[in-house]
């Protein structure tokens, strides 16, 4: 997104530091750097032109008024460049952490703290590589921003903004060889806001649009996918985007996202891009899907009493001719209608398909298991219309069936329902599972009942 750092004032120019140091090392076999510091500034620099042995650097600057704490990290890996700056003056200060390094662990954030005020950004990656730009600047409000691409075995990144009347927060991560690319804004004053995109292996999954859907109430969106991996294997990401106000509370299982629904759950597929004949052999399998969490709780999680699987308006999906457009926010009131699903174009890539879900941070709703849960508003889901679409016969445990139509809607509702991905040794048959390798699955294993049994109760 062009034009995020140009927000960010320019308050310092050109302006010489005086008390400022420098230092600076490179080296082969390890990687070192010294860092000083006093409240007229402090740089700090190194470089690498082979191997790293590691470099762990952990900085908080206390300039009184506020504090600027940053944190580099790489493990068995190499650095093209890494360098941090900050420079003061009597209205605030401004930092920038710069990263271009490859390793078995790489990592860096930025973040500042004023009075009730609050920003930071973070990303990194496992067995991989990360270019990096972050930018702190601190005066009457806190601005932080990043700029980083990066791929890996697995990555994380994050973006934060607190102020006295809300908290807004960006997070995501991939499992699975895959990359992300993210620029993002935080911005802590009067209120808080976070500006940018994420993106994962070529696909967006926020934007300018999420992030003002929920910035304008209570609300928060996540969006959970699956995706074809360098290696022909799946892997998965997430990212999920909150708004809460002060008062906001929480309670999550750990097999669950966080929300839930007070009414039963409906769904809308489009037919405008594979037509009327392929959605409705689509929907039966869908319904299926859907049906199978239905019937393993007492309570009616979806439309009607569906046992033809067939689309209608009083069953769990009917067909419609609106193209929804993905990721944005079609007003659902958490009645369970405006809960769309489609064939999309715009899922691009390796991603096989993603939901998304939004729900209010300031209404709960208490769960089966006396936990209170996010009240869910909406959930939408989008299958890739380019992926090689199949309909199985049968449940089967060989890896050549990716794009089971039955088998990839079953997980992804068990996302709109509020249950989250799975990644233990012990996981790997469940629907929940996270990294699907390839297997027909239908039938809910016992964690995915204790899962939605938490929520809906059995």
């Amino acid at each position: 997104m062009v034009g995020l750092l140009a927000l960010i004032p320019d308050v310092y120019g050109a302006m010489s530091v005086e008390g400022g140091i420098q230092t600076s090392s490179s080296g082969g076999s390890s990687v070192q750097g010294i860092f000083a510091a006093d409240n007229n500034g402090a740089t700090f620099l190194a470089s690498s032109t082979g191997s790293g042995n590691g470099l762990e650097k952990n900085h908080l600057l206390d300039l009184g008024k506020y504090k600027i704490e940053s944190s580099i990290a790489l493990e068995d890996g190499s650095i093209d460049a890494c360098s941090e700056t900050t420079k003061t003056n009597e209205v605030g200060s401004e930092t920038s952490v710069n990263l271009n390094a490859e390793g078995s662990t790489v990592y860096a954030a930025l973040s500042g703290k004023r009075d009730s005020g609050a920003a930071g950004q973070m990303a990194g990656v496992l067995n991989g590589a990360v270019s990096s730009n972050l930018k702190l600047v601190v005066d009457d409000s806190i601005l932080a921003y990043q700029n980083t691409n990066a791929e890996g075995d697995e990555g994380i990144l994050g973006s934060v903004a607190n102020s006295k009347a809300n908290k807004m927060a960006i997070d995501g991560s991939f499992l699975g060889s895959g990359d992300f690319s993210t620029e993002q804004l935080s911005v802590a004053g009067s209120a808080a806001k976070v500006y940018g995109t994420v993106s994962f292996n070529g696909q967006e999954v926020i934007n300018g649009d999420v992030l003002d859907g929920i910035a304008s109430g209570e609300l928060a969106v996540s969006s959970d996918g699956i995706y074809e991996d360098r290696n022909g294997d799946l892997g998965a990401f997430e990212a999920s985007a909150t708004n809460l106000r002060d008062s906001s509370a929480n309670s999550i299982g750990y097999e669950t996202a966080g929300w839930m629904w007070a009414s039963p759950i409906h769904y809308k597929l489009s037919t405008s891009v594979i037509g009327s004949t392929k959605a409705t052999s689509y929907a039966k399998e869908i319904s299926k899907g859907a049906n199978e969490w239905d019937r393993n709780t007492a309570k009616n999680v979806f439309r009607g009493t569906d046992t033809a699987n067939k689309p209608g308006s009083g069953n769990v999906l009917e067909l419609t001719a609106k193209t929804p457009v993905k990721g944005e926010y079609q007003g659902g009131t958490g009645d369970g209608n405006n809960n769309y699903m489609a064939f999309s174009r715009a899922v691009t890539g390796s991603t096989i398909a993603v939901t998304y879900t939004w729900y209010y941070t300031n209404v709960h709703v208490t769960g089966a298991d006396g936990n209170s849960y996010n009240k869910a508003a909406e959930s939408d889901v989008y299958f890739g219309a380019n992926k090689a679409w199949r309909i199985a016969t049968r449940e089967s445990s060989a890896t050549n069936s990716k794009f089971d139509v039955r088998t990839i809607a079953t997980h992804e509702v068990g996302h709109s329902l509020g249950l989250a991905d799975l990644y233990g040794s012990t996981d790997s048959d469940k629907i929940m599972y996270g990294y699907n390798n390839g297997q027909v699955k239908w039938s809910l294993r016992s964690g995915d009942k204790s899962g939605l049994w938490a929520l809906y109760g059995n």
